[in-house]
């Protein structure tokens, strides 16, 4: 009814008296109507190149470059644009005729200027590159022209998998930036068959084996094919040929040639598949498989890497692209065992590359040993003897700690890492329970377990000799210091060297965090345990804010130690860069970028580990990372579900939290993996078109000075995100307290083997005058 009266206008005004609106119909003049709608989109103001010619001229040391590109702008924008790579030598370069404005940028020469409607550049350069197949990297643009002069006929590829046309005059139609000058495939020139091929390839790394999966694809253009060759590069020895009109095939070294059934005139596809055994040891290096064709026009090709066992692998592909598993197109899909970790598009060249599998040899070693026990002994005049035993150990795979006091001690309590841990008897031993130590590229680290003894004794002499058992542990202790109290008003006949008698300990740093020196030393080294244990928690908990805040206490109350340093080392693994000139989409092994920078707010890439270890830590990490897909998944619903209801407040705060913790998922990736890359990119897409459609309705609203809808006002972005709460401050145990005695001797007994049993001899006198 409303579309009736705009068409009928001002015409027939009596129509309004008479005609009776009906529930949510409204009646609007035509100056109302017109300021209600939405003003159409306005063309973008920004400059580009719409055509590019190139001619270059190939010679024996370089190519000499003269190009000519048409810029075209809606209204007056600048245009800054990558003109030539850093090699290149430019020897003029025009502007409409003018000298143009050159600076040198990150990249090479990049040209600056203003176009109001249309302007032209001229340039003229020389790029050293010897040889060919040669590399050309120009300022691209929407379409163009590329003219080869060469004392040998070359053929002009797209290496970011564009197509490129030849022309009737020799010359190429293509305006992509990255070019490769090549040898031109025969049967193109000849007038003969013209085919397209593609060629996924799929390797599964398991433990012993890389099996290797392709899938080659040959669509004619032109012509028929009744066989065709493969160039098979680092296919296994028992490689597999099938296909359904394949008739037969014979292999000459990396050579396959394929005879079919049939001629083909339009698509055919084979299927390949070998294994490659890989050695034994710590690290071997294999060559990474590769496909071309002679028959084939244009040869384009995807890697996808997949793990089934414990075997770490590192491909280093040379010629080639990341991307992420969910952009392999179809024929590139499911030829491994299980989620691809790692997704390449190649290039066109016959370069590979290597795989390097890293496999885990655990050192031949106990399962659980002592670094340094040190143990403290508070003695009294009646006989009685109080026992605190700090152990400092390394777990690799034990599940407790077995203990065998001195005859006639009993357990007053047992902390493992700052907390109170049961004990159960087995026969005359204590068992006390441990957890794994966490694993660092600087190795494993330790973690305290104290054991509190009091035991009886007889009374002490005037002029008093003893031997004090030591507790007896079923690891090996690796040095015991051991610090004997005396009874009040006694003195140690015993001087340094004597008995195992020593002035100071040898390893005296590696115990109580460089605590013991300090004022109130036990309460101290108590809340440094509780603090180092939280740490630890929140390591194996991924929650690596909350273990950074409680290192960043243990600075404060002075505490230092290896173990706080190798926490450290294993944090710095997965700490996303601190500045914004660090957010970069991932590179290839050139250097090259391979995707849109990424703007402030999206996934950062960690830096890729170069060690084994450190690949190992972040593997483990990755593997705890399933409450940061839960909640990933989850918000990522949510958002989609609100944002399909109109609720834009909520749905933009649920897309910021599934940005979040993909955030967290992308710090734990290999640089190899681009997976989070890519949703992270996918979700700022959803959170910018959900922004602009509440805008829109905003915009809606204000000019209608209506409220046709209902929400809260929105903030027009993610914004800067509120700063995240530090953990609650952690109170240390109670510590135990022992009384302070006479004087303090010092032992140190080195290399103690499992179940070895060990006194320290002591020989003290009473003071004269004192009872």
């Amino acid at each position: 009814m409303l579309e009736l009266w705009l068409a009928v206008g001002l015409s027939v005004p009596f129509l309004a008296d008479s005609f009776e609106l009906s529930p949510g119909q409204v009646e609007l003049t035509r100056a109302h109507f017109h300021g209600l709608a939405i003003d159409p989109e306005k063309p973008s103001a920004c400059a580009w190149a719409r055509r590019r010619e190139l001619d270059l001229v190939v010679e024996p040391e370089g190519i000499r470059v003269h190009g000519r590109w048409t810029l075209v702008a809606e209204g007056g924008s600048l245009f800054v644009g990558d003109l030539l790579v850093e090699q290149a030598h430019v020897l003029r370069a025009t502007w409409n005729g003018r000298s143009a404005a050159l600076w040198n940028g990150d990249r090479g020469p990049v040209i600056v200027g203003r176009v109001e409607r249309t302007a032209t550049v001229e340039v003229d350069a020389y790029l050293p590159s010897p040889g060919t197949p040669a590399r050309l990297e120009v300022l691209e643009a929407v379409t163009g022209t590329v003219a080869i002069h060469s004392p040998s006929p070359l053929r002009v590829e797209a290496t970011d998998g564009s197509v490129v046309l030849p022309n009737p005059d020799g010359s190429f139609v293509t305006g992509a930036r990255s070019l490769r000058l090549a040898p031109p495939v025969a049967a193109a020139e000849t007038g003969g068959p013209v085919a397209l091929a593609t060629a996924g390839i799929g390797l599964t790394v398991e433990d012993d084996v890389l099996v290797t999966r392709a899938r080659v694809v040959f669509t004619l253009r032109r012509g028929s094919l009744p066989r065709f060759t493969l160039r098979t590069t680092g296919f296994g020895e028992d490689l597999d040929v099938e296909g359904p009109n394949v008739a037969s095939w014979t292999r000459s070294g990396n050579d396959l040639a394929i005879e079919l059934q049939a001629p083909i005139d339009s698509t055919t596809s084979v299927e390949l598949r070998a294994t490659t055994p890989i050695p034994n040891g710590a690290e071997s290096r294999l060559p990474l498989p590769h496909l071309g064709s002679a028959e084939a026009f244009r040869f384009e090709s995807t890697l996808a890497l997949a793990r089934t066992g414990e075997l770490d692998a590192v491909p280093t592909v040379a010629d080639g692209t990341t991307i992420a598993a969910e952009e392999l197109p179809e024929w590139g899909q499911g030829l491994v065992t299980g989620t691809p970790t790692a997704a390449y598009r190649l290039g066109n060249g016959a370069e590979t590359g290597t795989l390097s599998c890293l496999r885990f040899l655990p050192a031949p070693g106990p399962p659980v040993r002592v670094e340094v026990a040190d143990l403290l002994y508070v003695t009294a005049a009646g006989g009685e003897t109080l026992l605190r035993a700090r152990y400092e150990v390394t777990n690799e795979r034990a599940t407790a700690l077995e203990v065998r006091p001195p005859v006639g001690a009993r357990p007053v309590g047992a902390w493992v890492a700052g907390k109170q841990a049961p004990l159960a008897a087995v026969g005359t031993r204590l068992r006390i329970p441990l957890k794994r130590s966490v694993e660092t590229p600087d190795g494993l680290l330790t973690f305290p377990v104290v054991l509190v003894l009091l035991g009886p004794g007889q009374r002490w002499s005037r002029r008093e000799a003893r031997d004090l058992m030591l507790p007896v542990v079923d690891a090996p202790v690796g040095v015991a210091d051991i610090t004997v109290r005396l009874p009040r008003r006694y003195r140690s006949l015993l001087d340094p060297g004597e008995q195992g008698v020593v002035e100071r300990f040898s390893r005296a740093d590696d115990t109580a965090y460089h605590l013991d020196s300090k004022e109130n030393a036990e309460t101290l080294v108590a809340l440094a345990d509780t603090l180092y244990a939280d740490a630890i928690d929140a390591w194996n908990n991924n929650e690596f804010d909350r273990a950074e805040q409680r290192l960043k206490e243990l600075d404060a109350i002075g505490a230092s130690s290896a173990n706080q340093r190798g926490l450290e080392s294993n944090l710095a693994l997965v700490r996303p860069p601190s500045s914004p000139a660090s957010l970069k989409s991932p590179e290839d092994h050139s250097g090259e970028k391979l995707a849109p920078p990424a703007k402030a707010g999206s996934v950062a890439l960690a830096p890729a580990p170069a060690s084994a270890d450190s690949r190992r830590i972040r593997a483990q990490a990755r593997a705890r990372g399933a409450k940061h897909k839960t909640e990933q998944r989850a918000a990522k619903q949510r958002a989609r579900e609100l944002r399909d209801e109109g609720k834009y407040d909520e749905a933009a705060a649920e897309y910021a939290r599934a940005i979040e913790a993909t955030e967290s998922l992308q710090q734990l990736d290999d640089a190899e993996t681009t997976t989070h890359y890519y949703y992270a990119a996918e979700l700022e897409a959803e959170l910018e078109a959900v922004e602009d459609a509440k805008v829109q309705r905003q915009e809606l609203e204000a000019s209608s000075k209506m409220k046709l809808w209902s929400g809260g006002p929105f903030a027009g972005g993610r914004g800067p995100s509120p700063p995240k709460a530090s953990p609650p401050p952690l109170a240390g145990l109670a510590p135990v307290f022992l009384p302070s005695a006479g004087e303090e001797v010092r032992y140190e007994l080195t290399l103690l083997e499992p179940g070895a049993a060990r006194s320290v001899h002591i020989a003290a006198r009473r003071r004269r005058g004192s009872r």
